[in-house]
């Protein structure tokens, strides 16, 4: 067996096994975030050198499925401490709810009240039609949406940077000595040529004060961001996904078959991630999957 090989090549009395897959498609609905899972493994059990706090921030900044990579990496720590019983892999509506809540609070948060309730109505509708105990489908939208409607851009930053995201990190690291500095590259600077990451410091924090309170031009003509490739990318994924949603809801019918599609379908956007090309690449190839079915 797999196992038995691995167990050969080190102390197999400090190995830990879990179906990280089997896991996160239980608790989260898929299992796009096993490898997190296993990351939670490894950290707790203190094969990887790099603090809890570090990770969770990365996960964070990283702004792909952050709430299920989070919860994913939760259970990977709980699977290592042994903490994680049987329980842990029965999906319950108690946690489609639980999840859904806290995804339309961030909605609010990133864009406003009006897209917090734009949010909650749609998976609402998903939830209404839901013809499946274990709620996948309506679990799918819900991640999914959330992640295209709260995607990472100048204002988000600025919020992380101005709520101290990493600092607490960074100072651990550099012994609370030396001097902060953010290595950003704005889609707007790409689109202007700037082809390398700007050091901005200290001095940089009254501007990244005053994005925070302009995010109000976010989804609005005045935004000064919203002109390059990539925000526009993003506003248009937002649109066609919900057509999409749309077009799942008039499909859904009890053949499981069908059922599993319509899930596959729904976390399509869950592959858009990463920064610049990468994810202009990975927004073309969600566009082109969904050219034949809104």
């Amino acid at each position: 067996m797999l196992e038995d090989a691995f167990a050969a090549l080190g102390d197999h009395e400090r190995q830990v096994w879990a179906d990280a897959a089997a896991i996160t498609t239980a608790r989260l609905g898929s299992a796009t975030t096993a490898n997190t899972f296993v990351v939670g493994m490894a950290v707790q059990a203190g094969a990887l050198p790099i603090s809890i706090g570090s990770l969770e921030e990365a996960i964070r900044l990283n702004g792909a499925a952050v709430e299920d990579n989070l919860t994913a990496f939760s259970l990977g720590r709980m699977a290592a401490a042994g903490m994680l019983d049987d329980a842990a892999t029965t999906p319950s509506e108690e946690s489609v709810d639980s999840l859904i809540e806290r995804l339309a609070n961030d909605v609010a948060r990133h864009g406003g009240g009006r897209s917090g309730r734009r949010y909650r109505e749609v998976v609402d509708r998903v939830a209404g039609a839901e013809i499946d105990p274990s709620r996948r489908l309506t679990r799918a939208v819900a991640v999914n949406l959330h992640h295209l409607m709260a995607y990472k851009d100048e204002y988000e930053v600025a919020d992380l940077i101005v709520d101290g995201g990493g600092d607490a990190e960074a100072d651990e690291i550099g012994d609370g000595r030396g001097v902060r500095y953010r290595m950003l590259h704005p889609p707007v600077l790409a689109a202007m040529g700037v082809s390398r990451k700007l050091r901005l410091g200290p001095g940089w924090m009254p501007v990244f004060r005053l994005l925070r309170r302009l995010k109000f031009l976010r989804g609005t003509p005045f935004n000064p961001f919203g002109h390059t490739e990539m925000r526009r990318l993003e506003r248009r994924a937002i649109a066609v996904y919900l057509d999409v949603v749309d077009s799942l809801l008039a499909r859904v019918t009890g053949e499981v078959g069908n059922y599993d599609d319509l899930v596959e379908l729904a976390e399509v956007p869950s592959g858009v991630r990463g920064y610049e090309s990468l994810k202009l690449e990975r927004l073309t190839e969600m566009f082109r999957r969904f050219d034949s079915v809104a």
